[in-house]
């Protein structure tokens, strides 16, 4: 999955996260001048990953199915074509996913991985192309700071993990 120009990271497994999770985001999207709201909803459970994106009318956006090998996705009439799925998959991967499973999903392109309390970051050439700075003493950050410096977006992101 490319998450930067010429940066494949080979995604991991759904599995590979090692816990079942539920979790309710709101998120708000910079790309440019643009500013975008949302809601997103995850559930890994297993070896699969569902995901829900909810307008800020209410409105089901998009979904997105994975199992470990298929990736299915629907976009909504009117979404923009700029608003890649497998983008906000691979976001939330790199920003959940334990360090050591992203350190090799990321080995085959030559970047690291960093991570540090509060911190995390993929780096190739000594530069940093992805960033997340997470809320303080969280485990299940309740708040991400997302840049993709390569791809010029940031997300503000909260999260609640919802009961199992």
């Amino acid at each position: 999955m490319t998450i930067a120009p010429d940066l494949v990271m080979v995604l991991p497994r759904p599995s590979d996260l090692g816990r079942d999770v539920r979790m309710d985001h709101l998120v708000t999207a910079r790309y440019g001048e643009r500013v975008v709201s949302f809601e997103g909803h995850i559930e890994v459970t297993g070896g699969d990953f569902r995901m829900a994106v909810i307008d800020p009318l209410g409105r089901k956006a998009l979904t997105v199915d994975w199992n470990g090998d298929d990736i299915v996705y629907s976009l909504a009439p009117g979404i923009p074509e700029t608003l890649q799925p497998q983008n906000i998959l691979a976001d939330l991967v790199l920003i959940y996913w334990p360090p050591e499973v992203l350190r090799r999903a990321l080995a085959p392109a030559h970047a690291g991985f960093e991570t540090t309390a509060g911190h995390r970051a993929v780096v190739r050439n000594g530069i940093e192309i992805i960033r997340a700075d997470f809320s303080p003493g969280d485990t299940t950050p309740a708040r991400v700071s997302y840049r993709n410096l390569a791809l010029g977006y940031s997300l503000d992101i909260r999260a609640v993990q919802c009961a199992p």
